[in-house]
């Protein structure tokens, strides 16, 4: 888990843009609407490490332990 955030490109099929939203309203990731604006990311990153840190905060509080050993356990139970 590198806990960096993750750039979503426009266009993506529905199950993909719901995941999208989700990261994005999360403080996780980023959408791009044209290529020009990956550069225009980086770049702000770059100068901006404050970004990455709470971005990285997000995604630690975000995320979840070994999902999938839940989603066993659960199913187990």
């Amino acid at each position: 888990y590198s806990n960096l955030p993750i750039i979503f490109r426009k266009g993506l099929i529905i199950n993909e843009r719901e995941n999208k939203d989700i990261f994005v309203k999360n403080g996780c990731g980023f959408e791009i609407r044209h290529d020009k604006d990956i550069e225009k990311i980086c770049q702000n990153l770059i100068d901006n490490q404050d970004i990455i840190t709470k971005m990285q905060q997000n995604i630690v509080k975000f995320k979840k332990d070994r999902p999938i050993e839940a989603i066993a356990k659960f199913i187990i139970k």
